[in-house]
């Protein structure tokens, strides 16, 4: 069916296209976008190559830092009832702030400005992180019905990470671009000679369209779970369903997680793989 079709079923990625798209939209939505610098499609600053060359490594260097916190990334306190698992929580103990500064400034951006970027960024990361939780997900098919009293410590199938369905998706999205802004707001060029507001536009829109395209297919693998089964009653009842079984957190057991796409490498990673086929 063409994308064009009226009659065409909306899909995911639409879906996330337009929970994401703010600062594309501004750009698309004036005329004369192009003519005053931008592509016509939301990306800014097409006409200045230098500028696109550092807004790129940038951009690297933030998303690959949160890949690194997602690649040591522990998910806990989620509930399961019959196959589905919900709620949870993501915590990691990598700090993107002090990962996103010494990348700054390796690239050769102004110290200052490098410190003041990389507290927004990380904030931007961690809010979103805060208000994440796993929507209803179908990881434990076997627990649906169980022949004993409690299910066994099972890893679940690999789910959608569905990312935005944080509160604070738009931190990581279109509203990065005021977050980076204001934290830089008051200074002058921090690389390149560039304008500072026009670079930091650069490196927000970058990164959050690589979020975006993470968002619509990203997932989770790896989580932990088991827990009672209190209709198990042989021989009447010889199967029943786990009812509020927890995902279990086990120590230096890390999840697998779909990266964030032109994150930069990520040295050193304690498990693979980190990205799902």
């Amino acid at each position: 069916m063409s994308q064009d079709d009226p009659n065409r079923i909306p899909n995911r990625r639409d879906v996330l296209l337009g929970l994401s798209a703010g600062v594309a939209a501004t750009a698309i939505a004036r005329p004369g976008a192009a003519a005053r610098g931008g592509n016509g499609h939301g990306a800014p600053n097409r006409g200045n190559p230098a500028l696109d060359a550092d807004a790129e490594a940038m951009a690297d260097v933030i998303t690959g830092a949160w890949n690194a916190w997602l690649s040591e990334a522990e998910y806990g306190h989620g509930e399961i009832n019959s196959l589905t698992l919900e709620g949870g929580s993501l915590s990691s103990p990598v700090d993107v702030a002090l990962l996103v500064e010494d990348g700054l400034i390796a690239d050769g951006v102004e110290e200052d400005g490098a410190s003041l970027l990389a507290v927004a960024a990380a904030e931007a990361w961690e809010g979103w992180a805060a208000d994440w939780s796993l929507p209803p997900s179908d990881a434990f098919p076997d627990f649906a019905a169980v022949p004993a009293p409690e299910a066994p410590v099972t890893e679940g199938d690999a789910v959608l990470l569905q990312p935005e369905s944080s509160a604070s998706y738009a931190k990581i999205t279109s509203g990065l671009t005021g977050s980076l802004a204001s934290s830089v707001l008051d200074k002058g060029p921090i690389k390149g000679g560039h304008p500072v507001v026009a670079l930091v536009h650069a490196i927000a829109w970058r990164v959050g369209q690589r979020v975006q395209d993470w968002s619509a297919d990203a997932m989770v693998e790896g989580i932990l779970g088991g827990g009672p089964v209190p209709t198990f009653a042989p021989p009447y009842v010889p199967v029943g369903p786990v009812v509020a079984g927890d995902n279990i957190s086990t120590p230096g057991h890390l999840l697998r997680i779909t990266r964030i796409p032109g994150g930069g490498a990520v040295e050193s990673l304690p498990q693979e793989p980190t990205e799902l086929p």
